[in-house]
């Protein structure tokens, strides 16, 4: 999902399920999710990330499988009522490297390396 949203992990992992509108394709994140200082956050508005086809094709399957009626798009496993920690996935994106379920060409990766590569893409201007 960081991936294919561009999002910040905190964010991403912060994310109620109701912020996420897969008719129109559009996750949306709160103020409080958004970088920043207390001040900042307090005066900002909402805003609307497009989600890829894949991502709301992710979107679904997690709905199949916990419902759509969750509080969190990420929730734990053990339990519904909080959102995934952080820890745990990165934990789960070491896991798996280490098990060669996750192969690249570049060598380790770490979370904020999806945000940087969906950065850099986006960015791109064609010549």
């Amino acid at each position: 999902m960081l991936l294919h949203t561009g999002v910040r992990t905190s964010a991403l992992l912060g994310t109620r399920r109701d912020a996420v509108h897969l008719a129109s394709a559009v996750l949306t994140v709160a103020p409080d999710l958004q970088k920043g200082t207390a001040d900042v956050k307090a005066a900002a508005d909402p805003w609307a990330c497009p989600l890829s086809p894949t991502a709301v094709a992710v979107c679904r399957a997690l709905d199949a499988d916990l419902g759509p009626d969750r509080l969190w798009l990420l929730p734990l496993v053990t339990t519904a009522e909080e959102p995934l920690y952080k820890a745990a996935a990165v934990h789960a994106l070491k896991e798996l490297q280490h098990t060669g379920a996750l192969v690249l060409k570049g060598g380790h990766l770490v979370a904020h390396d999806l945000r940087r590569t969906w950065a850099r893409t986006a960015m791109r201007r064609p010549p």
